[in-house]
């Protein structure tokens, strides 16, 4: 069986409830965390067809945000509906969890704190709770 985006949140939620407070868990929690965002992400941007940014038609971590925060680019304002404003608050919400994924996975020596696997998490929740309204 198939992991579901969803369930990358709840794995990295029970890192989280069971280990807060040792860094390597947190790291572990946020970058969980983003994944299931990015997977729901790349299902949504299918669905209104974003075009992927990447070789071998796949989305790239950067350029999904992008096309998601983009979605509205073209659409006199007066215009934009409600559905098209969240896909586009979606990629802002991605591209911010993208970054506190990258200090987890990358910035070894910045310390990481619990706040910041709270945050990744809450944008994570954010983000599969305006994905079902899709």
């Amino acid at each position: 069986m198939a992991i579901i985006p969803e369930d990358f949140v709840t794995y990295a939620e029970t890192i989280y409830s069971k280990n807060s407070g040792q860094e390597e868990y947190l790291r572990a929690a946020a970058s969980r965390s983003y994944y299931g965002c990015f997977h729901l992400c790349c299902e949504i941007a299918k669905k209104y067809s974003i075009p992927p940014t990447g070789k071998n038609n796949r989305f790239t971590h950067r350029g999904l945000a992008r096309g998601l925060k983009n979605y509205t680019k073209n659409i006199p304002y007066s215009q934009i509906t409600t559905k098209e404003a969240l896909i586009s608050q979606i990629g802002t919400i991605l591209d911010q969890a993208r970054d506190i994924r990258e200090d987890a996975d990358y910035r070894e020596l910045m310390v990481f704190l619990d706040i910041h696997c709270a945050d990744a998490l809450q944008k994570a929740r954010d983000i599969m709770q305006h994905g079902k309204s899709l």
